[in-house]
């Protein structure tokens, strides 16, 4: 087995939470992570709308799609 060292950002993540004294605490701290990483997807799509990369056409086209993963019983 290949044996692999953590990113910065993983360790940064590992030393804030290693803080947490609550699981009230991690919800929180995950919170403000998933509020971080919507807003930077929010900026992402209006950089692709005003950009004309992606627009109303594409968006009713991926609704479309169907990505699931197909399970057999």
């Amino acid at each position: 087995m290949e044996r692999q060292s953590l990113t910065p950002a993983q360790m940064v993540l590992l030393k804030t939470f290693a803080g947490v004294r609550s699981q009230r605490e991690a919800d929180e701290l995950t919170d403000v992570i998933c509020a971080y990483y919507a807003q930077k997807l929010d900026e992402e799509m209006q950089r692709l709308a005003v950009d004309g990369t992606l627009g109303q056409e594409q968006l009713d086209a991926l609704r479309k799609q169907h990505l699931r993963t197909p399970y057999r019983s």
